[in-house]
């Protein structure tokens, strides 16, 4: 007779301060994204910050969904427009003047790092429950995903 180990999802307060961040990371991350597709000019662009748009819409619907399943209780990420403004604005308007220099995308490219540094960092040090871990590492595939799309950039 064969043993089954069932492993016991922990509520723990790290756990949500993870997803937190990374809902909320993401969240903006999308909506920066879709306002730069909106604004440039330049069709192969378009395509660009779209396709960034959707890599991080697909993180945050995995990590909806992840959430949903486990019942956690988590602040949802709030849509601001003075938020976006003030944390995008400056960075978005070399995209508006028709100038995608190398300052842009590496900027963009800084942030696209930040975020999948968090996430490595905590599917390998944090104290959150393997579960949680084990679905970040599943949704890094998707970052490096939008590392490629920034490099294609340049």
């Amino acid at each position: 007779m064969s043993s089954l180990t069932v492993v016991q999802f922990d509520k723990s307060s790290q756990d949500q301060q993870i997803l937190e961040t990374m809902l909320d990371l993401n969240f903006y991350a999308s909506k920066f994204y879709q306002f730069i597709q909106q604004q440039v000019q330049v069709p192969r662009l378009k395509g660009r910050f779209g396709a960034l748009a959707m890599v991080h819409q697909k993180i945050l619907q995995n990590l909806k969904v992840y959430v949903a399943q486990k019942n956690l209780n988590l602040k949802a990420p709030q849509d601001s427009s003075k938020s976006l403004q003030t944390r995008f604005i400056s960075k978005a308007c070399a995209v508006l003047r028709g100038r995608v220099d190398q300052s842009f995308t590496n900027k963009v490219a800084t942030a696209e790092m930040k975020c999948l540094d968090f996430m490595i960092e905590e599917t390998k040090h944090s104290g959150a429950s393997r579960q949680t871990k084990w679905m970040l590492a599943h949704q890094l595939n998707y970052l490096h995903n939008s590392h490629d799309y920034l490099r294609s950039l340049n």
